[in-house]
């Protein structure tokens, strides 16, 4: 089972769609999860980019997760702000089964 939804043209401008990386941002309050290099089908013409279900899933849960730790550590430190967050989708094993 590969770790990229196989759609083949893009669903809003119907070109052609090809793998590649991309970067997906979630924002949580004042906390913005940026994970980078996610496996997706990315289209060739206008770049919307389409990350698979299950990885989809995991990535927005592990986005949760991080926002939830660094809101709670902020909380603790008495601290007020935007904070932004950057990881990289291998340094969490969602994709144990892909090569980097």
């Amino acid at each position: 089972m590969t770790a990229v939804v196989q759609l083949q043209r893009c669903v809003l401008c119907k070109e052609d769609t090809h793998e590649g990386p991309t970067t997906l941002e979630f924002v949580f309050g004042d906390v913005t999860v940026i994970v980078e290099d996610v496996p997706a089908m990315i289209c060739g013409s206008c770049d919307e980019a389409y990350v698979n279900g299950p990885l989809g899933t995991a990535i927005s849960e592990l986005a949760a997760e991080l926002a939830e730790a660094v809101s709670a550590s902020v909380r603790e430190r008495r601290g007020f702000g935007v904070t932004t967050v950057r990881t990289h989708v291998r340094d969490h094993n969602l994709l144990p089964n892909m090569a980097y």
